[in-house]
């Protein structure tokens, strides 16, 4: 599966900013997104969101931009919202106990 990557806002006036990825999420990918998630804290203010349902890998350094990027988030008292990981990835997020620091939802739109 090729890897993109793009930048929506979630509907119903949430205004939060969410970050589809699609496709293997590790090494060179993992850092453009590192960008991307690096400008969406800067330019909004409102809290960010990480659509990955169709996101079919993960590695450990895909991890460690949303921890990064999180801590980020944190510290400004925003949050950080992670939209239906699936198969690999929500195995990933369950075997290093990320779906306990993560906020996992199944939508925004509710």
């Amino acid at each position: 599966m090729s890897f993109r990557l793009r930048v929506r806002k979630g509907r119903k006036g949430t205004g939060i900013p969410i970050l589809e990825i699609r496709g293997d999420f590790a090494g060179e990918n993992a850092s453009k997104a590192s960008v991307m998630l690096e400008e969406m804290r800067t330019f909004s203010k409102a809290n960010i969101a990480v659509d990955l349902q169709h996101t079919t890998f993960i590695d450990s350094v895909g991890l460690g931009v949303f921890v990064y990027c999180w801590r980020l988030l944190e510290n400004d008292k925003r949050d950080m919202l992670f939209i239906k990981p699936q198969g690999f990835v929500l195995k990933m997020f369950e075997s290093t106990s990320l779906d306990k620091v993560f906020r996992v939802v199944d939508t925004l739109d509710k």
